[in-house]
């Protein structure tokens, strides 16, 4: 199914990596994380569906290593801020939902099953077709086949400053996505790609300074609320915040790299 990876990123001020932590039934990794690429195709077209369009930044005068501007996307307009405690999913579906469509038996008919019986939970996880005017969903699409947990938009709503989400996540996305040609293989191709993209395609599109510094001080906080020790524990945190009761299970606060046993592979 999907390539899924923890939900780290970079603002101005905060310099992390992002880190695989899981694959695919057809053991996937996300090619900007280490690792090799197996892309297959997602089957459903249900589980993200990036309607978003490219191009969201201006294109780069000239290619820079492996940067294709052309791969740039976003959020939907339609997208609006995050919000909290939806009450749309019980801690039980937000962890069902990982495992019909993103664990290692995942499969296209395991998550189609899910979504079909789950309707109202499954789009407050995930990007929907038909419904793109709604809050920001738990997980946000870095490309067309690689999905993240929402730690931003969770974050911001850690600290009450839901309005700084959108922004976040498509900056991060863009700079993810237009470095997703990358060879996996490559780390230090791929953080140049993902630098020159912060300083040119993708620099408009960068949260404000306020943003920033709002996150930077709530780091600890946000930890706390939105993120585990791998991705399943992240993504349980953050789909029950955002998709749930608003209060995240009760689990120990992850940290800005994944261990050896959480990455599928490299990393």
């Amino acid at each position: 199914m999907l390539k899924k990876s923890l939900g780290l990123f970079v603002f101005s001020g905060l310099v992390v990596s992002a880190a695989v932590v899981g694959c695919s039934v057809e053991a996937i990794v996300t090619p900007t994380d280490g690792g090799t690429a197996t892309d297959a195709a997602v089957d459903t077209g249900k589980p993200v569906t990036v309607d978003a369009a490219k191009d969201v930044a201006p294109k780069s005068d000239a290619a820079v290593s492996c940067l294709d501007d052309t791969l740039a996307i976003g959020m939907p307009a339609e997208t609006t801020a995050p919000k909290s405690a939806q009450a749309l999913c019980t801690s039980t579906q937000v962890t069902a939902f990982a495992t019909a469509c993103l664990g290692t038996t995942a499969t296209a008919a395991t998550c189609t099953e899910f979504m079909d019986a789950n309707k109202a939970c499954s789009d407050c996880i995930q990007l929907s077709a038909d419904n793109k005017a709604k809050p920001t969903p738990a997980l946000y699409p870095v490309n067309e086949k690689t999905v993240s947990a929402n730690v931003i938009s969770c974050g911001f709503l850690t600290i009450s400053k839901p309005e700084c989400a959108i922004p976040a996540i498509n900056y991060t996305m863009c700079y993810r996505s237009v470095c997703g040609d990358c060879d996996a293989n490559d780390k230090a191709a791929s953080d140049a790609c993902q630098k020159e993209a912060k300083e040119g395609v993708c620099k408009t599109l960068a949260p404000t300074k306020e943003c920033d510094d709002a996150y930077a001080a709530g780091k600890t906080q946000i930890d706390a609320a939105c993120r585990g020790a791998d991705f399943n524990a992240t993504f349980a945190k953050v789909g029950n915040v955002m998709c749930g009761t608003g209060v995240a299970p009760v689990t120990d606060a992850g940290t800005d790299s994944a261990t050896p046993a959480d990455a599928a592979s490299g990393g």
